[in-house]
């Protein structure tokens, strides 16, 4: 079996709106898909079509740039020279801002949230760890000692 890519798809409009063309426009996205199904499969089909049904909601994080954003920022506090050391090293990047100040501000700002939910991240971290020890020391030896040798007796 040939796979022959889809027949065009003709922008809506309400000149040529009909019954015939939907009808014939869905039949079109029927065959395209079944078609698709047996060289993606159908799990990677079903997700193109939710992908492409709700589209892309909200503000997705851009994880290259808060990567670089945080890189830059090496000694607690100094927060401006990272900042602009980031500006500098990516004049491209100017967060929709056509000033240099709303661009540092803009940088500055996010800054903040990435060290904000950092922190937060380690608090939480730090907080299951504990409540984790305290559920160990209720259980006692005997529930370690279980685990110990429930993990020797399993065949490798």
């Amino acid at each position: 079996m040939i796979f022959k890519p889809p027949s065009r798809f003709i922008p809506s409009s309400f000149i040529n709106e009909t019954d015939e063309v939907r009808a014939k426009r869905g039949q079109d996205l029927e065959e395209a898909v079944c078609r698709a199904v047996p060289y993606l499969g159908a799990d990677e089909v079903e997700r193109i079509v939710h992908d492409l049904v709700k589209g892309q909601r909200g503000n997705t994080p851009k994880e290259k740039r808060n990567e670089g954003i945080l890189a830059k920022y090496s000694a607690p506090g100094n927060k401006s020279k990272a900042v602009r050391e980031y500006i500098k090293d990516h004049p491209e990047e100017t967060f929709g801002a056509d000033n240099p100040k709303k661009t540092f501000r803009k940088v500055y700002r996010q800054l903040g949230r990435l060290l904000k939910d950092e922190a937060k991240r380690e608090r939480w971290k730090a907080e299951s760890e504990q409540r984790f020890r305290k559920v160990l020391q209720r259980l006692g030896r005997s529930f370690v000692g279980s685990i110990d040798a429930a993990s020797d007796s399993i065949p490798e």
